[in-house]
């Protein structure tokens, strides 16, 4: 990733954070939210505010669902984790900001 990042290659950043194979839910990373905040963080960077948004609006979204589930079989998933994290939050005010500014 930060060979990627270092060359600022960041649509192919993108393109590994999505593969199926090795990107954020495949076996190997397993929703870990370091990868999670990678994208956040290249979405960010390269300005894809509408994509930012959607992502963490998903997130978002797995999260209140997961959380029904945590309460119905003790497991807390980690996608639970996700919606108190600021990283989340900060990209959803970011790309909102840049969605409703007038420029």
């Amino acid at each position: 990733m930060q060979i990627y990042r270092k060359q600022g290659r960041f649509t192919e950043l993108l393109s590994v954070l999505e593969n199926p194979h090795v990107g954020i839910e495949s076996e190997v990373a397993k929703n870990d939210f370091e990868f999670i905040r990678i994208k956040l963080e290249t979405l960010r960077q390269e300005e894809k505010w509408t994509e930012l948004w959607h992502y963490c609006i998903g997130l978002l979204r797995k999260a209140y669902q997961a959380l029904g589930n945590e309460v119905s079989n003790g497991i807390t998933p980690p996608f639970v984790s996700w919606a108190s994290d600021w990283a989340l939050w900060k990209a959803l005010l970011d790309a909102t900001e840049a969605l409703n500014d007038p420029q």
